[in-house]
């Protein structure tokens, strides 16, 4: 029988080793290879991904004692391959062929770390693909070279460098009060002063990558100077990681933790204020005078939806919500972030005006602008609605005053997404453009392709929700 586990974790490092051999071979027919071979590799990612959900409960492995699955990191783990798998397909138009064996070399390097961080039974073996996913990812941010791109890859690297410290430091206070790092052996360290106090720095360092309020000055520079490829990996991916290692750390730490607790309540409070966090922020955005970023608005965008996970995280039944509004999110998400490597390839800019009614000239483009946005405001007919319905409910049944005025902060939020995504809308579709953009640019097949599967996907999640349960 083959060792799935083992397979998820080497084709990964077989995509690392590949893709650096363009560094000694830089010739056109290796390029191409590269890009091949690199497709090759998500996709038997994805296949091995999901025959290791289907085949859970008779799951056997020598590498179970420091790597091990259950339901929810299975479900993630085939979310990550199959965004992973878009993300690389839309990379092959996106990136200049000379570029192939740098940006697949990282970015095989960050979906190493990812599966790392998913799959990790032991806490140290967490730390490493944590790592690994934060470094990777300023190489990535910083891949345009330019200033911008470099200021804001350091104020990332600066802020999730203190994040990882505290992260690093919880485990070192954990080390005094637990007998293993491995999940299972951990025993109740909450139930000592000093494994409160190392909850309480794991849980900082983790809400750095996780987008919490006070904690994600990084998020709205990183995701506009990056490659388009590598805001859709930022925003529908590795920030997700933050929301994922939360309900894990609170799963292990703090497994009686519930919404009427006063960390469950904290954790409902942060998750909130991020969400009005990010909606004034988007709102700001739309009353610039200069600039109106598109992928600034979308990063803000990314804050108010951390959120609504934020407020998940503490009781362990809300898994399912949890991957449900993953998935949904993060495929609108990355649509929207591709569409933008297209937008700033035709028009050389991010500025809303200057892109005010391309989606009318270009039916496919605005038809799947239409769709993404709609998923994240929650439109009937799409995966976002289903997703926030899906949240909605969990706290319309849970009782008490305070689960009341939580839920009706959240519709509020809600509300004022859904106002924002339709300004959005709006400007890029239906308003009339300011000149004439051009519609013939010679961008093959791939991008359009890349939406249409998205879109696709949104659209069956929505009218269709238990599809889902085919994973």
């Amino acid at each position: 029988m083959l060792d799935i586990i083992l397979i998820l974790v080497v084709l990964p490092l077989l995509g690392i080793f590949v893709s650096s051999l363009g560094i000694f071979f830089k010739r056109r027919v290796m390029e191409m290879f590269i890009a091949v071979f690199a497709m090759l590799v998500l996709l038997g990612e994805l296949t091995f991904s999901v025959m290791l959900l289907k085949d859970l409960n008779n799951l056997k492995s020598p590498f179970t004692n420091t790597l091990t699955v259950d339901w929810f990191s299975a479900v993630l783990t085939v979310i990550i391959s199959g965004f992973c798998t878009i993300i690389g397909l839309y990379s092959v138009a996106y990136f200049e062929r000379n570029q192939y064996f740098k940006f697949y070399t990282i970015f095989f390097t960050m979906f190493l770390g990812l599966i790392l961080t998913v799959l990790a039974k032991h806490l140290i073996i967490f730390f490493l693909g944590w790592e690994l996913m934060v470094v990777s990812g300023y190489i990535l941010v910083v891949f345009n070279q330019t200033k911008a791109a470099y200021e804001a890859g350091m104020k990332y690297l600066v802020i999730s460098s203190y994040g990882s410290l505290s992260f690093l430091f919880g485990i070192g206070l954990l080390s005094g009060v637990v007998p293993s790092f491995y999940y299972n052996e951990m025993g109740r360290p909450r139930d000592t002063l000093i494994g409160n106090f190392a909850l309480a720095f794991m849980v900082i360092g983790i809400g750095v990558t996780a987008g919490r309020v006070f904690l994600n000055q990084w998020l709205p520079d990183a995701h506009p100077e990056a490659p388009s490829p590598v805001s859709g990996l930022l925003s529908g991916i590795v920030v997700k990681m933050g929301i994922y290692a939360l309900f894990r750390i609170f799963s292990l730490l703090s497994p009686s933790m519930d919404y009427n607790s006063s960390v469950g309540g904290l954790m409902i409070s942060l998750g909130i204020l991020t969400m009005f966090e990010g909606n004034i922020m988007v709102f700001a955005q739309f009353l610039r005078k200069e600039f109106i970023d598109y992928k600034r608005i979308l990063a803000y965008s990314t804050t108010v939806h951390l959120g609504f996970l934020l407020v998940l995280v503490p009781v362990q039944s809300t898994a399912y919500a949890l991957c449900l509004h993953i998935l949904n999110h993060g495929l609108a998400k990355i649509l929207l972030f591709l569409i933008s490597g297209t937008l700033i390839h035709r028009f050389n800019s991010r500025d809303l005006r200057k892109l005010q009614g391309v989606g009318a000239q270009d039916k496919v483009l605005g038809l799947s602008l239409f769709i993404g946005l709609m998923s994240l405001a929650g439109f009937p007919g799409t995966g976002g609605f289903i997703s926030k319905l899906t949240i909605l409910l969990t706290f319309y049944s849970i009782s008490g005053p305070n689960m009341n005025l939580s839920l009706f902060l959240i519709l509020i939020n809600t509300f004022l997404a859904f106002v924002g995504y339709l300004w959005i809308l709006k400007k890029l579709v239906f308003d009339k453009p300011i000149e004439d953009h051009p519609v013939e640019v010679k961008e093959g097949w791939i991008p359009h392709t890349t939406y249409i599967i998205i879109s696709s996907m949104i659209l069956l999640l929505g009218l269709y929700p238990p599809v889902i349960w085919l994973f």
